[in-house]
């Protein structure tokens, strides 16, 4: 879960809580738990939003980017290598199923 909240994070560079709660399907109480444990970490920083000063925005922290960019270089070399047994023709159609997938996953609500 805290690799996708950090995903999220990196895609979006910052957004609140409950835009990350929807993203993930978990519930608000949840993801304040989680960014808590994120940030004792050292990962993301929390602050007032200019606009809502109750609205607090999330964002990586130098720290939290380094640590998801190593994730998904460590991911992507242990993918490369099982990758290396199909073809191109291969993997192009394997990247598309996989997105045809990720277009029809149920999005979950939890209100």
């Amino acid at each position: 879960m805290q690799w996708w909240i950090l995903k999220s994070l990196w895609d979006r560079k910052q957004c609140c809580a409950g835009d990350l709660a929807k993203t993930i399907g978990v519930r608000p109480a949840t993801m304040s738990q989680m960014l808590d444990r994120l940030e004792n970490a050292g990962l993301i920083t929390r602050f007032a939003d200019t606009a809502d000063a109750r609205v607090r925005i999330i964002r990586l922290t130098d720290q939290g980017q380094n640590m998801f960019h190593q994730s998904e270089s460590k991911f992507f070399q242990k993918l490369a290598g099982p990758l290396g047994y199909l073809t191109p023709e291969e993997q192009q159609f394997l990247i598309m199923l996989l997105e045809k997938l990720v277009k029809h996953f149920p999005q979950q609500n939890n209100d």
